[in-house]
Formats: C-alpha cells, structure tokens, sequence
C-alpha cells in the first residue's frame, strides 16, 4: 500500500460505507456520507481500506473527522488507496 491517503472515518458510517446500509443515518447524514464518497473518489480512484478489528482495537476518540468536520466521534483511521 505505497499510494494511499489517510482518513478519519467515524465507526457509525463504516456500515454506510461499506455496504451501502444507511437505515441508521438521517438524510442529511446519507448526503454527507454520499458527499465525502464522491469527493475522494470511492470506486473511480481507488477504494478505503479499513481496519481488520475496527471497533474494538483500532477505534478512538477525535474532535473532528473527514466526513463532517469539526464533530467528536469515535474514528477508525481508513486508507484510501490508489489504483
């Protein structure tokens, strides 16, 4: 993984971005994930790798992320990798 960027995701839109289930998020959460996805270029560029163990290891807290900004979430760090 020579090519990648990294990105703090919060653990409650991994489901959402992983799988496409957004029965969790309101709508206006699904336009913010919908946002970041087309903005980095999930799927045309490259893809976001995440941690194997996400929530229980990997995971902390931040005072801002990647998908909305300055908001406290608990976040795992996912690599955007190139292709």
């Amino acid at each position: 993984m020579d090519n990648y960027i990294s990105y703090k995701i919060p653990t409650y839109y991994i489901t959402t971005i992983l799988y496409g289930d957004t029965t969790a998020l309101s709508t206006r959460e699904e336009i913010k994930v919908d946002h970041f996805l087309e903005e980095i270029g999930e799927g045309v560029k490259g893809k976001l790798v995440f941690p194997e163990n996400i929530v229980a290891d990997e995971s902390y807290f931040s005072m801002d992320n990647d998908v909305t900004g300055n908001v406290g979430a608990d976040v795992v760090d996912a690599k955007f990798v190139t292709y």
